[in-house]
């Protein structure tokens, strides 16, 4: 409690002393690269420069009354930003107003039902423009744009977490029985293939959240019969590189390539090498090609 105490003192003094400051630059009509340059003749390190053009751009902010009004001026900056940390302020913004529900909600408009607004919500985190809402903001394009141009690391991050957190929820992806929501859910699933990995995109999480899900329905296909491993990552992966040879469906093999893939990366460094005598199980495994080669890539360099 000392060390973070003494760390907001320090971080209150400085803020205190830049409101004081009536030169600190803000950003203007030229836009946040301009804002950059200031901010390299005021500071002499990376951290500094950046504690400087977040400042200047909170002051902007602040006198803006909403999240959405500051969302339509930080995307109004996005188009002329080529700096790398001037991106980087932007991604950072747009990343912490999508993380409100409610400004999601207004990016989205008025889907056809949950499922269709979590699909368009992966394809913006993918950087897959989906089709314009039914009613988009005037400023939907930019944010299109920015996400279809830009690696926003921060902003996809915070969508896909977003996507899991309502996945692993109890609300209802569509209207109707179980086999509406066994369809909406196979649409979702569709949303997310990384064709290029041979599994899902949005990580372990993403399809725990799927799988169990799809066992509350009761239904075979999709991702029923999937037994979820349990323990530690390398307990994990060793239960996945066993079992994988049973599993059918293309489903099915994908979300078990993302799980494999996601215990091989959060098993510690000196653990991974005893995962080696694993690689014949994985190389006659049932996954997708793409999906073995990646893991018998990453099994390799383990050492």
């Amino acid at each position: 409690m000392r060390a973070l105490e003494g760390l907001l003192a320090t971080a209150w003094k400085r803020a205190t002393e830049a409101r004081a400051d009536r030169r600190h630059p803000v950003p203007g009509h030229d836009g946040l690269d301009a804002l950059a340059e200031r901010a390299r003749h005021r500071a002499e390190d990376e951290a500094g420069r950046a504690f400087v053009a977040r400042h200047g751009i909170a002051r902007v902010l602040e006198g803006e009354p909403t999240l959405l009004a500051r969302l339509a001026m930080v995307l109004g900056w996005a188009g002329a930003a080529s700096a790398p940390e001037s991106v980087a302020r932007v991604d950072e913004l747009v990343a912490d107003c999508l993380a409100s529900p409610e400004v999601l909600r207004e990016v989205l408009g008025g889907q056809q039902d949950f499922a269709t607004a979590l699909m368009a919500t992966i394809d913006m985190a993918r950087g897959r423009e989906p089709p314009p809402p039914p009613r988009p903001a005037p400023w939907y394009p930019d944010l299109a744009r920015f996400l279809a141009t830009q690696l926003a690391p921060e902003t996809r991050g915070v969508l896909m977490a977003r996507v899991r957190r309502e996945l692993a929820g109890p609300r209802p992806l569509a209207r109707g029985d179980a086999t509406a929501e066994a369809a909406a859910l196979t649409r979702v699933a569709e949303a997310l293939r990384d064709d290029a990995r041979g599994a899902y995109a949005g990580g372990g999480g993403t399809v725990v959240a799927m799988v169990r899900r799809w066992q509350r329905l009761d239904r075979p296909g999709g991702f029923g019969d999937l037994v979820l491993p349990q323990g530690g990552p390398a307990a994990r992966f060793r239960a996945l590189a066993l079992a994988e040879t049973e599993i059918r469906g293309e489903m099915r093999r994908r979300a078990v390539a993302t799980l494999l893939l996601d215990a091989l990366r959060e098993t510690p460094a000196a653990s991974r090498a005893a995962l080696r005598e694993f690689e014949p199980s994985i190389r006659h495994a049932n996954l997708l090609d793409e999906a073995r080669e990646l893991v018998l890539r990453e099994l390799s360099a383990a050492g």
